[in-house]
């Protein structure tokens, strides 16, 4: 015979408006073997669940990299270099420092 007890259970952790009442089932072997069993397969179908959600979203992601990397890739390549002028006002503010 195999014993589960709940204890009061906190509102913030239920989710619900109600505090939930201790109690207990009691089972058997075959009953604690097969609700093992049970648990133990929607926890497998569960992870492969959100396993392949998570390998859908990185091939998302790779895609949205690709195509970040091709528009950037396309751009004139004057938009991408500094303007001398800017150069020269950051060096203003900015000076090097002589050791």
């Amino acid at each position: 015979m195999l014993q589960i007890t709940a204890a009061n259970i906190n509102i913030r952790e239920s989710g619900s408006d109600q505090l939930q009442e201790e109690g207990f089932i009691q089972l058997t072997m075959e009953e604690a073997s097969a609700l093992c069993n049970t648990l133990s397969r929607f926890v497998t179908k569960e992870a492969m669940r959100r396993q392949s959600l998570l390998i859908e979203q990185l091939k998302q992601l790779k895609n949205m990299e690709k195509t970040v990397f091709n528009e950037v890739a396309k751009l004139d390549p004057e938009m991408l270099e500094i303007p001398l002028t800017a150069v020269d006002f950051v060096a203003k503010f900015c000076p090097k420092v002589r050791g």
